[in-house]
C-alpha cells in the first residue's frame, strides 16, 4: 500500500512540473514576443498592444485566441506579483535595517546583509495580501503605411513611447469573468468621434 501511495505522490508532483515548466515556456514566449515589439503593455493605462500579424495568428479560432489573451493576463499577472513581492521584501528588509541601527551604534556591511537576509525568511506568504489585476483594453495595431508617413513622425512616436501603426480592432478583457469583448475599429471611430 505504501508504494502505491509514493507512486501517487511521485505522479502528482511529476505532473505540477509539467504545468510549471509549460507556464515557464509560455510566459518565456511571451517575453520574446515583446521584446521583438509584437506585444507592448502601457502599465499607466493598462493597455496591451498586439501587432496585427501575430492577433492573425493567435486568432486561428476562437479557443486559440481566448487562451492567449488568457494567457496574456496570467503573464502580466505574473509580473505584477513578481513587482508586487519585491517591493515587499526591499521595504520589510529596509525597515529591518533601520531598527536594527536604532539599537547599534554602526553595522558593516555584513551586519546589513545578515540582518536583510533574516528578515527576508522570516517573511511568510501569507504576510502580503496578493496583488489584483483587473481587466484591460486590448489594441490590434497594423504595421504603418510608409508610403505615406514621414519617417521623421515615426521615430518621434517611437521615442515618445506611442503605438507606430493604424488600429485594427478594439477589446477589452476581463480576468474575473473570463468574459472578452471586441469590435473593428472602424466600427467604433464613429462613435468615439461623435461626442
Amino acid at each position: 500500500m505504501n508504494i502505491f501511495k509514493r507512486w501517487r505522490e511521485s505522479r502528482a508532483q511529476k505532473r505540477k512540473l509539467k504545468e510549471l515548466s509549460a507556464f515557464a515556456n509560455g510566459v518565456r514566449t511571451l517575453d520574446q514576443l515583446e521584446q521583438s515589439g509584437l506585444l507592448s503593455w502601457d502599465n499607466k493605462q493598462r493597455r496591451l498592444f498586439i501587432e496585427q500579424s501575430l492577433a492573425l495568428v493567435m486568432m486561428k479560432n476562437d479557443i486559440t485566441w481566448t487562451n492567449f489573451i488568457h494567457n496574456v493576463y496570467l503573464w502580466l499577472y505574473s509580473r505584477l506579483c513578481q513587482k508586487a513581492w519585491n517591493d515587499y521584501f526591499l521595504r520589510e528588509e529596509l525597515k529591518a535595517v533601520r531598527d536594527a541601527e536604532k539599537h547599534y551604534a554602526s553595522l558593516t556591511r555584513a551586519d546589513v546583509e545578515r540582518i536583510r537576509n533574516a528578515r527576508r525568511v522570516e517573511i511568510l506568504q501569507t504576510d502580503m495580501k496578493p496583488p489584483r489585476l483587473d481587466g484591460f483594453e486590448f489594441f490590434i495595431v497594423a504595421p504603418p503605411d510608409l508610403s505615406h508617413t514621414e519617417i521623421t513622425e515615426i521615430t518621434e512616436r517611437v521615442v515618445a513611447n506611442d503605438p507606430v501603426g493604424q488600429l485594427t480592432a478594439v477589446g477589452h478583457y476581463d480576468p474575473e469573468t473570463d468574459n472578452m469583448e471586441m469590435a473593428l475599429w472602424s466600427a467604433i471611430e464613429p462613435l468615439i468621434n461623435k461626442r
